[in-house]
C-alpha cells in the first residue's frame, strides 16, 4: 500500500468519526433538551369547569394529542405477589377481567386524572385515557368504562362530573379520552347503584339522598335526615348503610337504608362506630371505641349477637370474602394510644399494616403478607378490594395514596 494510499484512509476515518460525532450530539444532546414531557404541553390548558349537565368531549377539557404511553417492563418479569402498582398518588380504582379472562385494574391518577390500566400477568401498565383533570379527589367506579369523578374548583366547590372512557381504536398510537356531563355541585356523597347512583346533598335543615341516572336527567328523593355527616355504602343491590360519622366521644349509629321504598332500619350503636356489612346482610363487622384504643367486632343480624374478634383493627381496612364469613384485613403492628379512629381520619396517627384473612365465625386467621418485611415499606391500607375470583386483593396505602396489589392463591 503506498503512503498516499494510507494518508487518504486515515484522512477519510477521521472524516466519518467527525460526522457521527455531529449525529451524537444532535440526536444525544441538542435534541433531548428539547423534547416535551406528555403532559408539559398542556399544563395551562386545563378547562375542567362547565355548567351542570353540559357535555363536553375530552378535546375540550384538555385531550393531549401525544402517542399512547405504555410503561412495558415485559411479559417474562417475575411478578412479586405483592406488588406496587404505580408510586403515584391514586383517587381511587376499579377491578375487572378483560376480554381474555386476565384479573385487571383501572385507575385515575390524582394529579392528572389520567386513566391507566394494568394488568396482573404482566407488569406493563397502559394509560387508557390522558383527559387532564387537575386535582381529582376522588373517582366512584360504576364499571371499568364508566366513572363518577370529584374535585374542587377554584372556589372550593365539589365538582362531580359522570364520565365516560372512550378508549382508542385498537392499532391506534393515540390514547383515548374521557367525555360525559356535569352532575350537581356539592354532593356530599356517592355511591355507585349499577346503571344509578346515590347521592347527599347538605342543606340547612340537613341532608338528602337521592336516586339518579348516570347522566343526572332522572333524580328521585329517597332519604331526608336532620343529620349532614353520613358514611354510606351499598353491600347488596336494594339496600344502602348509613352510619353516622363516627367520633370518639359520641354515640354513632348504623341503619339499612331501602332504596326502593326509602325505609330506614336501625341496627346498631356505639361510640366512634365504623360499619362493613357482608353482602348477604347478615354480618356487620364494625369497630368502636375505647379509651385511648379501638376494639373489633362482628354484629349477628339474625342472632342479635356481638363477637369481639382475637384481631384488631378498623373495619375500613377490612373487605368481606363472597363466602361472607372470611374478612381480608390490614391490621396494625402496633397501637398508639389516642381518639379513634378522629385522629387515624385526620392523619395524625398513621398505622403500619400486615395482610390477614380472618374467619369471623370460628376466629382463626392467617397472616398473608408483612409489607415491611417484604416490600420495605409502612403501608397503612384504605380502600381494600378483592378481585372477583378472589386471587387479587387491591388496596391503597393511605400514607402516600400509591396502589398495591397482593396475589392471594
Amino acid at each position: 500500500m503506498t503512503k498516499t494510499t494510507k494518508t487518504a484512509i486515515i484522512i477519510f476515518s477521521i472524516f466519518i468519526i467527525f460526522v457521527l460525532g455531529l449525529v451524537i450530539f444532535y440526536f444525544y444532546i441538542i435534541k433531548s433538551d428539547n423534547q416535551v414531557d406528555d403532559f408539559e404541553e398542556f399544563k395551562d390548558t386545563y378547562i375542567f369547569g362547565r355548567p351542570t349537565s353540559e357535555v363536553v368531549g375530552g378535546d375540550s377539557i384538555g385531550l393531549a394529542t401525544s402517542s399512547q404511553e405504555i410503561i412495558d417492563l415485559g411479559e417474562s418479569v417475575n411478578i412479586p405477589k405483592l406488588r406496587k402498582i404505580t408510586d403515584s398518588p391514586i383517587a381511587g380504582f376499579v377491578s375487572f377481567e378483560d376480554k381474555n379472562d386476565v384479573v385487571s385494574v383501572r385507575y385515575i391518577e390524582k394529579a392528572t386524572g389520567h386513566v391507566y390500566e394494568a394488568r396482573m400477568n404482566s407488569l406493563t401498565k397502559k394509560r387508557v385515557s390522558n383527559t387532564t383533570i387537575p386535582r381529582v379527589q376522588e373517582s366512584v367506579w360504576v364499571d371499568k368504562d364508566s366513572v363518577i369523578i370529584r374535585y374542587l374548583d377554584e372556589n372550593n366547590n365539589i365538582k362531580t362530573f359522570s364520565a365516560e372512557i372512550a378508549e382508542a381504536d385498537e392499532g391506534e398510537l393515540t390514547d383515548g379520552k374521557i367525555e360525559g356531563v356535569f352532575l350537581s355541585d356539592n354532593m356530599k356523597e356517592v355511591i355507585s347503584l349499577g346503571k344509578n347512583i346515590f347521592y347527599l346533598l347538605e342543606g340547612t335543615n340537613g341532608s338528602q339522598g337521592f336516586v339518579s341516572s348516570l347522566d343526572g336527567e332522572t333524580v328521585s328523593k329517597i332519604f331526608d335526615s336532620p343529620l349532614k355527616e353520613w358514611l354510606i355504602q351499598r353491600p347488596k343491590q336494594g339496600t344502602l348503610t348509613l352510619t353516622m360519622k363516627p367520633s370518639s366521644d359520641v354515640f354513632s349509629y348504623l341503619y339499612f337504608l331501602n332504596t326502593d321504598t326509602g325505609r330506614m332500619d336501625k341496627k346498631l350503636s356505639e361510640k366512634g362506630l365504623t360499619t362493613l356489612t357482608n353482602k348477604n346482610l347478615s354480618n356487620v363487622l364494625f369497630s368502636k371505641s375505647l379509651v385511648g384504643d379501638f376494639s373489633l367486632s362482628v354484629y349477628d343480624i339474625l342472632n342479635k349477637e356481638i363477637r369481639t374478634l382475637p384481631l384488631n383493627t378498623l373495619s375500613e381496612k377490612c373487605v368481606w370474602g363472597d363466602n361472607n364469613t372470611d374478612i381480608y384485613c390490614g391490621i396494625p403492628n402496633s397501637v398508639t394510644r389516642g381518639d379513634y379512629p378522629d385522629e387515624w381520619y385526620q392523619g395524625l396517627i398513621s398505622f403500619s399494616d400486615n395482610v390477614y384473612r380472618l374467619d369471623t365465625e370460628t376466629g382463626s386467621n392467617e397472616l398473608l403478607v408483612s409489607p415491611r418485611e417484604v416490600a420495605r415499606e409502612d403501608i397503612d391500607i384504605i380502600e381494600p378490594t378483592l378481585s372477583s375470583d378472589e386471587n387479587y386483593l387491591f388496596f391503597i396505602n393511605k400514607k402516600d395514596f400509591s396502589f398495591w396489589s397482593l396475589e392471594l392463591k
